[in-house]
């Protein structure tokens, strides 16, 4: 997961032989988080469209993380979640 700093970012999808624009993200923004979340393939694709600084969150850290907030680590026990 990527969390925008500074700079754009334009989220694209590939429909056939057209580039699809879906959003033009900026700093505050995030993307990334449905494969963190779904553990699927990305469904689009992610430009820099100036120069940017990016945050990331890799699964581990988001799973930890936003389980234990929602407490869903009590419901669901995962490996993400059992680390200290």
């Amino acid at each position: 997961m990527y969390f925008i700093e500074s700079g754009e970012i334009k989220i694209m999808k590939i429909i056939g032989d057209v580039d699809v624009n879906i959003a033009y993200l900026s700093a505050g923004d995030f993307f990334g988080e449905m494969a963190l979340i779904t553990g699927s393939r990305r469904v689009v694709s992610s430009l820099a469209i100036t120069d940017c600084n990016l945050h990331v969150m890799d699964k581990e850290a988001f799973m930890s993380k936003h389980c234990k907030q929602q407490g869903l680590c009590e419901q669901n026990p995962c490996n993400a979640c059992s680390s200290p």
